[in-house]
């Protein structure tokens, strides 16, 4: 049987139980009280996530065996004299109430921000997903908290939760995380190659990788490459379709080298970019993404059934596989780069999440100012992000970057996306098509426009030797035999 905790009054609703919550929201920022039969009070002391006394069990209160699971629905009432919108924390203890923890919101939930409040009171439901803050386990004697606007809160009464049999939650795209992880992490490497955005140009990609020693000799076909690169890693950071017209030899040659790479004791990364998601996000249909629908609609493979990980060749299910991102020591690769500030861990967790609930156009992936999206005209993305206090702007932009950097436990940062002219606050610039080092080595752009449907800018391999030590030297190789020092 399915547990009940019933209790009069306003509900409180967890799955099928029902306990007793009034929340009301006063004009000066609100307030909650936790609701008794026959009585109502407001604890006194701080608000979650502080500590708010321990609760007693209510009067009334009935407990049939069992515990509550996965998705819990919480219903509650705000009421304001004024009609106020307000927000609310929900904050869940396992301890009594001595600390507290943010509740995450499940499918179905009303949100936490600007709720509707009136004089007799608004209904709404919070959906805590149980499973994915406390796992597998059995947690005894749990509490619940609600606080509008960050005031006085209303508890619930303790109640269990055993989500050990709780099967995993559905996701937007059945990604297994283990085997397809949304940042590939290497501790270190003596050699890194990168390029980035080929857009679809088959021809000058194994030209440049031929010529620059990362395959032997431009291959008969696509799918035959052969590895000359040793030990080294080489990472591929997305836009590998469209605007040329050879997006799945592209895609058929990458796949191959990552099998010749590693029988050789190499290894590619291919990450995703913005055309990539965007492609995926849509189910094959978007703008984003048409020249490969075109491609493949000639080639007899359906886009939807690639966009779905569904085709015969198997080129949806590569493409939903690519990480989000790689870290080779203290590098970070990524098409366009902004992390937000979040830490490796609160990233790699954000793009689970945000990816599990949305599919490919999650927000984290797609969204304006996201790590595949962001851009660098007509400033770059961390321009104007901290305020200047006490040094020059400029000063302030670079400490931002360097502080976003830090945040990941890296360096140096590598990003294509965008082959345009830039312009930096401290006045420094890069043009067009041209791989380009700044800040000692903090930022590489390193999208040349090479594809022919872009600016054939011909293309370019990123070197860098010793990553992860005190002293790399990264160098720019092109396919005449030329090349550049970045960074020594």
């Amino acid at each position: 049987m399915r547990p009940r905790l019933r209790l009069p009054l306003v509900a409180f609703a967890l799955s099928s139980a029902i306990l007793a919550l009034s929340c009301t929201s006063g004009g000066s920022g609100g307030s909650v009280s936790a609701v008794t039969p026959g009585s109502t009070a407001t604890p006194s002391g701080s608000t979650p996530p502080q500590a708010p006394p321990p609760p007693s069990t209510p009067p009334g209160l009935a407990v049939t065996p069992g515990a509550f699971s996965g998705a819990i629905p919480v219903s509650y009432v705000l009421s304001d004299p004024s009609s106020t919108p307000t927000d609310i924390a929900v904050s869940f203890s396992l301890d009594s109430g001595a600390s507290w923890f943010t509740a995450s919101q499940g499918p179905g939930s009303d949100g936490t921000s600007a709720l509707a409040t009136s004089p007799t009171g608004v209904a709404h439901t919070f959906v805590w997903d149980s499973l994915t803050d406390l796992g597998p386990v059995l947690a005894s004697g749990v509490l619940l908290a609600i606080s509008p606007s960050g005031q006085a809160f209303g508890l619930s009464p303790p109640f269990d939760v055993d989500d050990r049999a709780a099967p995993s939650p559905p996701t937007a795209t059945g990604r297994d995380w283990t085997k397809a992880p949304a940042i590939v992490e290497i501790a270190n490497a003596t050699r890194v190659l990168q390029v980035a955005d080929v857009h679809g140009d088959y021809a000058t990609l194994a030209n440049l990788l031929a010529r620059t020693g990362v395959i032997a000799g431009v291959p008969a076909q696509p799918s035959a490459p052969v590895w000359n690169a040793g030990s080294a890693v080489f990472i591929c950071t997305g836009d590998l379709v469209d605007k040329g017209t050879d997006s799945l030899d592209v895609i058929a040659f990458l796949r191959a080298l990552q099998g010749a790479a590693a029988a050789a004791g190499g290894q590619v990364i291919v990450t995703m970019g913005n055309h990539e998601a965007e492609f995926l996000a849509t189910g094959g249909t978007g703008s984003k993404g048409s020249e490969l629908e075109a491609e493949l609609t000639q080639a007899g493979i359906s886009p939807q059934d690639v966009a779905a990980g569904k085709d015969a060749p198997g080129i949806g299910a590569w493409l939903r596989a690519l990480p989000f991102a790689a870290k080779v020591g203290d590098w970070f690769f990524c098409h366009a780069g902004n992390t937000g500030g979040l830490t490796l861990d609160q990233l790699r967790q954000a793009l689970q999440k945000d990816v599990d609930a949305n599919g490919f156009a999650a927000n984290t992936l797609v969204g304006a100012s996201s790590m595949l999206e962001a851009k660098l005209h007509p400033a770059p993305w961390w321009e104007g992000l901290a305020t200047a206090s006490g040094t020059t702007q400029a000063a302030a932009d670079q400490a931002q970057l360097a502080s976003t950097l830090a945040a990941l436990g890296a360096k140096h940062l590598v990003i294509g996306h965008q082959p345009v002219a830039v312009s930096f606050s401290d006045g420094s610039s890069r043009a067009q098509d041209a791989m380009f080092a700044n800040f000692n080595g903090l930022v590489f752009l390193t999208d040349t426009g090479m594809s022919t449907g872009v600016d054939s800018g011909l293309g370019a391999v990123l070197q860098v030797d010793g990553a992860g030590t005190a002293h790399p030297v990264a160098t720019a190789l092109f396919a005449d035999g030329t090349s550049q020092v970045l960074l020594r």
